[in-house]
């Protein structure tokens, strides 16, 4: 489940929905990771600069791709 990108009506409402997917089972992942997940092949430009570029946006993770 990608945890930070959905929510509910207040914050105690989004962390037992969230309590009560990891009982059943899921794993919780931000969005970023699910990207980078899915790149998988970083030699692939046509695609990793696409990736790259979505993923600076996210905060601490975004300083790293910019020193690549």
């Amino acid at each position: 489940m990608i945890t930070d990108a959905c929510g509910d009506v207040s914050r105690e409402a989004h962390d037992m929905a969230v309590q009560r997917m990891i009982q059943r089972g899921l794993d919780r992942r931000p969005w970023v990771q699910c990207l980078l997940e899915l790149q998988r092949d970083w030699v692939r430009r046509e695609t990793s600069d696409a990736v790259c570029n979505a993923a600076e946006r996210y905060g601490a993770f975004g300083l790293v791709i910019d020193y690549r």
